[in-house]
């Protein structure tokens, strides 16, 4: 429950443009997350900074988001591409097996 807890208030920070800090015990201001990186409220080291979610039509890497290759697809969030079903294709970053079609003879 707490991983979803976070990617949620990670994907609000992103949506809001929060800042994406955190601030360690004792300290007198904040440090910024690493470029492309968002921390939840209460941040409270770089550990906490992460990637926010991907969107459809992307994937995480240990880089961040990637764009799904052709004929595949993903919704937002997703850690990995999934093939459209034998015999369909699709365009580079699809969002759903609906963009998946039968390519023309």
């Amino acid at each position: 429950m707490e991983k979803y807890l976070l990617l949620d208030q990670l994907l609000l920070a992103t949506v809001l443009s929060l800042p994406v800090t955190f601030s360690g015990a004792g300290a007198s201001s904040c440090t910024s997350c690493p470029d492309g990186k968002v921390s939840a409220a209460g941040s409270t080291s770089a550990g906490d900074c992460a990637f926010a979610p991907c969107s459809g039509g992307e994937y995480m890497t240990d880089s961040g988001c990637q764009q799904c290759g052709e004929n595949t697809f993903s919704g937002a969030g997703a850690s990995s591409c999934t093939s459209c079903p034998d015999g369909k294709v699709s365009a580079a970053g699809s969002t759903s097996a609906g963009d998946c079609a039968f390519a023309p003879c």
